[in-house]
């Protein structure tokens, strides 16, 4: 049986496109020109691999939900949710994650409080990761900040600011560790040159490793 998808008509798009969403939902990013019929003939051609998309997206999703005694790996390593209504302070821990709710509030408040305290959490965290970095590369952002993109992990404006998503305290250190260097080398690098990679080798020897992790297991770094 074939899949369900929306078709989403964009005025730039030059070739058709598949994106399928962490809940197995499917969008067709298509040109303007291209007709309806041939949208579906090439929909139909990619069947298979949207299956496998979709399946890979259930084992990405998070199967235990997210409520005070459950588990979060944060940086690589599993942090405890406890909720105690009477806290002065929420704050990430080396093993607890504390937040300020009632012992049994449900997922989706629990879910936004966690995200409050890995938000500042990542501001101090890839803050100090990223001074630590641009001392060894002999580079000088202009400012570090967290955003909360959707389709990116990271930003480095040619002002020298740099912007890193605040999921990656989601993924293990040396993974965000990578985001960072990447960003950093683009203060010397604008493209993505044999000299702009040679760079984050030569600070990352093993940054292939982590820029794979990033891209088979970074659509699962939600918390819901």
């Amino acid at each position: 049986m074939q899949a369900e998808y929306a078709i989403e008509r964009r005025r730039r798009r030059k070739r058709l496109a598949l994106v399928v969403e962490r809940d197995g939902s499917v969008r067709v990013l298509a040109p303007m020109h291209v007709p309806e019929d041939r949208v579906h003939a090439w929909v139909a051609a990619k069947s298979d691999w949207i299956v496998k998309q979709q399946a890979r997206m259930r084992r990405l999703r998070r199967q235990t939900p997210l409520r005070s005694g459950a588990v979060l790996e944060v940086l690589g390593r599993g942090r405890l949710i406890q909720c105690d209504p009477l806290l002065e302070h929420q704050a990430l821990g080396d093993d607890v994650v504390h937040l300020r709710l009632p012992e049994h509030a449900d997922e989706h408040q629990v879910c936004e409080q966690l995200r409050r305290v890995l938000v500042a959490a990542a501001g101090r965290h890839f803050g100090a990761r990223a001074m630590h970095y641009a001392r060894l590369m002999r580079v000088r952002p202009s400012s570090i900040g967290i955003k909360d993109y959707r389709t990116r992990w990271g930003s480095c404006h040619a002002d020298g600011r740099i912007f890193l998503n605040w999921r990656l305290m989601l993924a293990p250190v040396a993974v965000g560790d990578y985001v960072v260097v990447h960003e950093l080398a683009h203060l010397r690098h604008a493209d993505h040159s044999s000299r702009f990679w040679g760079l984050v080798g030569q600070v990352l020897p093993c940054f292939e490793r982590d820029h794979a992790w990033l891209r088979e297991h970074g659509i699962g770094l939600e918390l819901a």
